[in-house]
């Protein structure tokens, strides 16, 4: 079972580097935003994981594994005790007052402690180191959630980014086609039709940027919400490979289990019975008059029997331990599942930029095809501002398409469990 996931995750490590290393395009583009003498892998790490820390430090995701650290901290410290508990003092007084009279008296004091059960102290000890453990995966599966929400933010900031973009590109190239036809209008050189045409596509134009501008505007939000500053840009991530039995999720849940398992064993050691000894001192009285005698002794006492609640304690614990490592197969399977449909939506997202790509191509030589038969008079200005929507909408698919590329690598690297 362990070969099958390893072959799968270096098949799709392998589908992943296939991809992103045919998209040398956006990978230069990406990589002349690094600073001068960073390279630009270097640069992704260090921006990607400076991003995801301070979204972390920015959020309450450490809380729970904070608060396990600490108790696996308790343990220890208990460990290191001489005696598990406190010290009990009893003291007596006997007279006979009440009775014959003749001056008896009796004074009676004494100190009591527990001692540790065999092997109680170890399992304390044990019990500490589980859940450190534990507290340590915890940590790594929230900061990979929180990774996954910045790159799941960062993508969309930047899908509608590119929209924009390309959109007030458009309304800009149409406001000067505009301006340039009302200035022949006013010279009689040419239809009023053309210019009515120019600005209904041109108002139409504004509406969807408007629209795309809302969209940025809340990817923005919600970025900022994350990691405050936003970077000017982030190159794509290199596609990882990591087997689904080494996930942070998976290995959580089974740091969970055996944290569990030793806690039962820890309460199934202390239902049984802990012996008790104490020391006594007692002075007495015979008859009044009499000489004061004191003696000490030595008290030990053990019950009978069991704790009663002690083994359904451990039993529960047991099987909460049983449940976690039955949800840690369930979250391998879960993670494979994941894992190809992220390689299908990078295969898928490749496709669609190498077809946006030819769209694009396509509708640039047309649009020039149609300013040529617009000056040879054979083409109507409508087949022009036709030619010059088709060009701007295949622009505005291929940058959408390259974005997504990058979504896809996160995707992938976020299923598999890395972090930036």
């Amino acid at each position: 079972m362990r070969n099958k996931y390893k072959w799968r995750a270096l098949a799709s490590c392998l589908v992943g580097l296939a991809v992103v290393s045919s998209i040398p395009s956006l990978a230069l583009a990406q990589a002349s935003a690094a600073p001068v003498g960073v390279s630009a892998s270097h640069t992704s790490q260090m921006a990607w994981a400076t991003l995801v820390d301070t979204a972390f430090a920015r959020t309450a995701a450490g809380a729970d594994a904070e608060a396990a650290r600490k108790a696996g901290q308790a343990q220890a410290a208990l460990a290191q005790r001489t005696l598990p508990g406190t010290f009990e003092v009893d003291g007596t007084l006997r007279q006979d007052l009440i009775g014959s009279g003749k001056g008896y008296r009796e004074v009676e004091a004494g100190v009591t402690a527990s001692l540790w059960r065999r092997g109680e102290r170890n399992s304390l000890r044990a019990i500490s180191s589980g859940l450190m453990a534990s507290a340590a995966r915890q940590n790594d599966v929230a900061k990979l959630e929180v990774a996954g929400n910045v790159r799941t933010a960062w993508w969309a900031y930047r899908r509608a980014a590119a929209e924009v973009g390309v959109l007030s590109d458009q309304v800009s190239s149409n406001q000067n086609l505009a301006n340039n036809i009302e200035r022949l209008v006013t010279a009689g050189e040419m239809a009023r039709l053309d210019l009515l045409q120019t600005q209904a596509t041109n108002a139409e134009v504004k509406a969807r940027l408007a629209l795309a501008e809302g969209t940025l505007a809340q990817a923005r939000a919600t970025l900022e919400g994350l990691v405050g500053e936003i970077p000017n840009n982030l190159p794509i991530e290199a596609p990882g490979a990591l087997e689904a039995d080494n996930h942070p999720s998976v290995l959580a849940l089974r740091a969970e289990a055996e944290s569990l398992d030793k806690q039962a064993r820890l309460v199934r050691l202390q239902a049984a019975p802990a012996w008790r000894v104490g020391l006594d001192v007692r002075a007495e009285r015979g008859l009044s008059g009499d000489t004061t005698l004191t003696s000490t002794g030595v008290r030990v006492s053990r019950p009978f029997g069991a704790t009663p609640s002690g083994g359904a304690e451990a039993t529960t614990l047991q099987a909460r331990a049983t449940s976690a490592l039955a949800r840690a197969e369930a979250q391998k399977r879960a993670i494979e599942t994941a894992r190809n449909e992220a390689v299908a939506r990078l295969a898928g997202a490749r496709s669609a930029q190498l077809s946006a790509q030819i769209r694009r191509e396509a509708a640039s030589e047309a649009l020039a095809l149609t300013l040529k038969g617009r000056a040879e008079g054979e083409l109507s200005f409508f087949e022009e501002l036709r030619a010059r929507g088709l060009l701007s909408d295949a622009q505005r698919a291929d940058a959408l398409a390259r974005v997504e590329i990058g979504a896809a690598v996160s995707q992938f690297n976020q299923t598999q469990g890395l972090l930036p």
